[in-house]
């Protein structure tokens, strides 16, 4: 079963900086630690720093051999902007007539620039949908996993780390990790 997390997403299509340097830059402010694979890590030193709990102190194992749900960090630099949901995303509304997209899941997982409103027909570009904090749709992805809806937020040090390296808006969803 996919794994609840934080998710940190280039609001804009900018372009990407070269993963090694990403990474280099993210683990020089100690966000991430040693790494599992190319694009997933272990958290930092600085974690707690840039990622902010909310609620009662949680416990969080943070290597694997603690608990199989240890805390991971994914970095997704992708070709093409994908759609991250959670399980209980609503759809986005029409901007013109505030209808909602019936199939806009499936419409932007087919690859569609955008979706088209069954009700006025107005077409609403990916980049346009107000998906709220339950879903994203981007290139430029930071998943840290397990965190569940409103556990967590990110830094503003962080969001504002990630716009200078991607040269875009950074926000945060919560979503399911896709492995």
């Amino acid at each position: 079963m996919p794994l609840p997390s934080l998710t940190l997403f280039a609001r804009e299509d900018a372009a990407s900086p070269a993963h090694a340097d990403l990474i280099a830059r993210l683990q020089s402010i100690g966000l991430l630690g040693k790494p599992l694979a190319t694009s997933l890590f272990l958290t930092g030193p600085e974690f707690f720093k840039h990622i902010s709990f909310l609620g009662c102190a949680p416990n969080i194992p943070l290597i694997p051999e603690e608990s199989d749900q240890f805390m991971r960090i994914h970095v997704r630099l992708l070709q093409r902007a994908q759609l991250f949901t959670a399980d209980n995303a609503r759809p986005p509304l029409c901007n013109s007539c505030r209808t909602p997209f019936a199939a806009w899941q499936a419409e932007l997982n087919a690859d569609q620039p955008g979706l088209r409103c069954s009700h006025c027909g107005e077409r609403t570009s990916a980049g346009d949908l107000k998906l709220g904090r339950r879903a994203c749709y981007s290139r430029h992805v930071i998943q840290i996993a397990p965190v569940f809806e409103g556990e967590a937020v990110p830094s503003h040090i962080l969001l504002s780390e990630l716009e200078k390296q991607f040269d875009s808006p950074f926000a945060y969803a919560y979503t399911r990790l896709k492995e």
